[in-house]
């Protein structure tokens, strides 16, 4: 998942590049923000993985965005 979460956050910002290129400032900002998130949830997830190395753990992540991580029980 922290690996599908880098690529997303890489993608994304590289859109987001050529997007300020073609289309201006908002665009560029726009993929910016979006790859900063997706590379934010990696690291995060990545972090609570690390503390929880010995639980099974999962992700919530609701329509508009929010993400946390549990313990599975």
């Amino acid at each position: 998942m922290q690996s599908d979460l880098t690529n997303k956050s890489l993608i994304i910002g590289g859109a987001g590049a050529a997007a300020s290129v073609i289309g201006g400032a908002i665009p560029g900002l726009i993929g910016t923000f979006g790859a900063g998130y997706f590379e934010k949830m990696s690291s995060d997830l990545g972090a609570y993985n690390a503390a929880h190395s010995n639980k099974q753990i999962y992700m919530d992540l609701n329509w508009a965005g929010i993400y946390s991580f549990h313990i599975w029980h």
